[in-house]
Order: C-alpha cells, then sequence, then structure tokens
C-alpha cells in the first residue's frame, strides 16, 4: 500500500530502508530484531537523545503503517465521555489523506510539517498523507512553537491553537514561512481569530474532526478574501441532524454508513453547517436547555478573555448558569454598589459581573444571562489542550460537586 520513496527530513528511503531505519530509533522494535546492526550499533539508535519520545513514537507509528499484518490502534481523546479505543484501517487512513491532499492542491514534491505528536490521530495523519502524496515530511519535536526549531519554509503544517498562540508572538515568521495552516483539537478563541484574520500571506484553515473520522471532514477558511462564515464538508461527504439537532455524518471511503455524534449543529445548505456546541455540555437551568458554547462565544467578544460557563447547584432553577473567565480578579474599590466590588465602567481590562451582564443582555435570551461570574487564574485543560469543564465546575462549586 505505501511502498515510497519516502522523503524525511531531507532523507530519501525505500520502504526496506525506512523500516530498518525504524528498527534503529525504535531499539530492536519486533521481538528483537536485529536488523541494521553496523558497528555494533543499531541503525538510527544514535539519533535519539534524551527527551526524545516523541522521536521513537514517530517511528513506531510508521514501522506499524507500513507492516500491513500489524494493527494500528487510536484511543479518542476522551474529552466528552470515556476515552474508546479504535483499530485504524489503512485504506480508509488512505483515502482520508488524499480527500485532504485534493482540497489543497498538494502534489509530489511539496513540504509538510508534523510538529504534532503521532499518539494522536491528527500526527498520525501526517504522515500518512506525506506517504500518500509523496510530500517531503519535515519533522520537529511537538512543543509551544513549532517555529523555534524550523529551518524552512513548509507548504502544508497542522497545529493545535496552543502552538498557533505561541506562533503569533512573531507574526510575521508565520505569515512568510507556512503557506496552509491547518488548525485542529482546540477552541479558536476570539482574539486568536482577530490575529489570524490579519494574516494575509498562509492561508488557515480551521477543521471540523474526529478520531472515527480519521481527521478533519469539514472545513473552514479563517482568513483572507475567501474567509467562510461555515464549515464547508470535503468531497465524499454527507452530513444531516438528528431530532437533538445533532450532526451525523457518513464519508465514502471511511466510515461504515452514518456516525451519530453529540454536535450541535445548524445546516444552512448542503455540505455547510455552523457548529453550536455539544449535546453533552448542554445545561437546564429553570426547565430551559441553554447551550453554554452561546454564551462563552459572545463573553470571549466582549471580554477579551478565555470563558467557560458551567452549572452550579441552585434551590430554584436546579442549575444557575456560573460564567468563569480565566486570569485574575479585577479589584477596584466598590464605589458603585454592584456585586463585584469594582468599576461599574466596561472595559476589556477591567470585567464587572454587572457591566458584563448588561452587555450580555444585548446578545442573548433572559435564561441564557449567566448568574455569576467569577475568575481563574488559569483555566484546567486537558491532554489535547481543551478546557476541562468538570474540572472548572469542581474548582468553583462546593465540595463534592462533579
Amino acid at each position: 500500500m505505501f511502498e515510497g520513496p519516502f522523503h524525511i527530513n531531507g532523507h530519501t528511503f525505500s520502504r526496506e530502508s525506512l523500516l530498518e531505519y525504524c528498527y534503529g530509533i525504535t531499539d530492536g522494535l519486533t521481538d528483537g530484531m536485529a536488523i541494521g546492526v553496523k558497528d555494533g550499533k543499531t541503525a538510527g539508535l544514535t539519533e535519539i537523545g534524551d527527551g526524545e519520545e516523541w522521536k521513537e513514537k514517530l517511528y513506531h507509528f510508521i514501522a506499524d503503517l507500513l507492516q500491513e499484518d500489524r494493527p494500528i490502534v487510536q484511543q479518542t481523546s476522551g474529552t466528552t465521555g470515556d476515552p474508546k479505543v479504535y483499530a485504524l484501517d489503512r485504506t480508509a487512513m488512505l483515502h482520508s489523506a488524499k480527500m485532504t491532499l485534493s482540497f489543497f492542491g498538494l502534489t509530489p514534491g511539496n513540504t509538510a510539517l508534523l510538529c504534532l505528536p503521532t499518539d494522536y490521530i491528527a500526527g498520525k495523519m501526517m504522515v500518512v498523507r506525506a506517504f500518500t502524496g509523496k510530500l517531503q515530511l519535515v519533522t520537529t519535536e511537538p512543543s509551544g512553537n513549532p517555529l523555534n526549531d524550523l529551518r524552512q519554509p513548509v507548504d502544508f503544517a497542522a497545529m493545535v491553537p496552543l502552538q498557533v498562540f505561541e506562533a503569533l508572538k512573531t507574526p510575521g515568521k508565520l505569515n512568510e514561512t507556512i503557506g496552509i495552516l491547518l488548525i485542529g483539537g482546540g477552541e479558536i478563541s476570539e482574539n486568536l481569530r482577530e490575529e489570524i484574520q490579519q494574516l494575509d500571506k498562509v492561508q488557515v484553515y480551521e477543521s471540523f474532526a474526529m478520531t472515527e473520522t480519521l481527521s478533519h471532514f469539514a472545513l473552514r477558511r479563517l482568513n483572507g478574501p475567501e474567509a467562510d462564515v461555515f464549515f464547508r464538508t470535503l468531497e465524499g461527504v454527507s452530513v444531516g441532524s438528528d431530532d437533538r439537532g445533532c450532526l451525523t455524518v457518513s464519508i465514502e471511503g471511511i466510515t461504515p454508513g452514518t456516525i451519530q455524534t453529540n454536535d450541535l449543529v445548524r445546516i444552512h445548505a448542503p455540505g455547510a453547517f455552523e457548529w453550536l456546541g455539544r449535546y453533552d455540555n448542554v445545561i437546564k437551568t429553570g426547565g430551559i436547555n441553554v447551550i453554554p458554547e452561546k454564551i462563552e462565544t459572545i463573553a470571549r467578544e466582549l471580554t477579551g478573555r478565555e470563558a467557560v460557563v458551567v452549572p452550579l447547584p441552585d434551590n430554584r432553577l436546579g442549575q444557575r448558569l456560573v460564567l468563569v473567565l480565566e486570569g485574575d480578579e479585577p479589584g477596584n474599590t466598590d464605589t458603585s454598589g454592584n456585586e463585584t466590588g469594582i468599576s461599574d465602567s466596561f472595559r476589556k481590562d477591567s470585567v464587572t459581573f454587572k457591566s458584563l451582564q448588561e452587555a450580555l443582555k444585548t446578545r442573548l435570551e433572559k435564561q441564557e444571562i449567566p448568574k455569576e461570574i467569577r475568575f481563574l487564574t488559569k483555566l484546567p485543560r486537558n491532554r489535547s489542550m481543551k478546557i476541562d469543564r468538570l474540572a472548572v465546575k469542581r474548582m468553583t462549586g462546593p465540595p463534592g460537586q462533579d
């Protein structure tokens, strides 16, 4: 299925030589199989240093990918439920890679940056795309800012929002170094979106992806004159919604039929949809279902801070909405009588409960207005860098809440 040649970090490998290299990197990957031993050393082993486990995992995955008698397994992030383990199908991975290559117009010889760990499907699929499209794969250690170790321009890269945030500390370098940037694996804050919109050379896309669909099946352009309002599906993808308003997706050659998700969406046209939030996160307050992501998006726009809405017990409403903002609480003297004890003027660097409530009232329904506002210096996040809602709830609620 993958016969080479394979191009990695300026080197060209045949299938056999790449497997030999993999065995060396991973120190006898297959039951002590001694392949590529030279001068008492296993080929490639000297290239692994302390703290470079990421490289071992990369070449372990490549060896698994090239040997079709080996299973390839992937665990979901567990962001919205218990993690699940999937056996990945090579043929489906190949098909997914071809969809991406076609959409972005990537051709043999183009460069692709792998700066994500291959623990996750996003990292694995960057390798598969490079092998499928005969791309030049450039690898760097997964880090906060992948541009720090990048020594050449690349045509295609994928990052999580945290990496983009760090890379944008030198926006000129990001703009000039990367041709197409794909962002996934977490929420993109309003401030980050605004910075991305200022980039005029790199094409930036937000991805809509699942482990079950082998990475993204819909994309949204975030900058330039071709920026999208909604997510648009790739060729061969069919989407719909169930009676809850949750997305259903079927991808020719990838999914075994229709996959049911818990993503609340609004379908605007065939192949175009708006993401509203997660059904798992819906909060019932006073008998009304509220989508917290809607409130969070507006709160980010108004305050310039990361935001999350959690439910806390309430004798009258059952659950009341509490808006938690990232950062320290402003601490001016109470001169206006409002609950927070700070100035009532509403500014992005001076957030007050009363002023924020008034601003939210112009954008939200009555039942969507938070009853409290709280502050956390740093919002907890999971391994995928997504906000951990349960952890926020535990930190802001009474003891014993989950």
